[in-house]
């Protein structure tokens, strides 16, 4: 483990925490304001989505310092996926905020709960411009949801079921 990129990626994690955290705080003090208008509370919003994915980008990047599971490598990963479609199956059993969350892991490579095949393979594909990269975190209360990005297409989709 490289010691000075392990220190930089704990500190990055910590400062974006700290950040995501005062969203939160002021996105949750704009929404009981009465005087709030909807603008307001969309900008708050919005606002915290993005220091949330910039939380987990760290939270992935402390990761790679770490390397906990030399199995399960993490590669120097962005699959850039700018638009993702969320089918319905899913879309009433996440909130955008976990959603969000979950993309930002499959961005920079971090495949969640997937056969170490899976992974091998998911780390090997993003080198091509084909293939389909796929990943599988859990769901609250049971079950897991999945998501995969078609290389050939840059379609991203989030779904319920099957095996990744």
């Amino acid at each position: 483990m490289n010691r000075i990129k392990y220190i930089f990626a704990k500190a990055r994690l910590v400062l974006s925490t700290c950040r995501a955290k005062a969203a939160k705080d002021l996105m949750d003090k704009v929404i009981r304001s009465t005087k709030a208008k909807k603008e307001e509370i969309d900008y708050s919003y919005e606002n915290f989505l993005n220091r949330c994915k910039q939380q987990e980008k760290a939270a992935v990047m402390l990761k790679r310092a770490k390397n906990e599971n030399p199995n399960k490598p993490f590669f120097k990963v962005d699959l850039g996926i700018e638009h993702f479609t969320v089918l319905p199956d899913v879309a009433n059993k996440l909130t955008r905020h976990d959603v969000e969350v979950a993309i930002t892991r499959h961005r920079y490579g971090d495949w969640g709960e997937v056969s170490k095949d899976t992974w091998q393979c998911n780390n090997a594909g993003v080198n091509y411009d084909m293939g389909v990269i796929c990943s599988r975190y859990p769901l609250f209360g049971g079950g897991f949801f999945n998501i995969e990005t078609d290389k050939r297409t840059n379609l991203t989709r989030v779904y319920l079921g099957g095996e990744a």
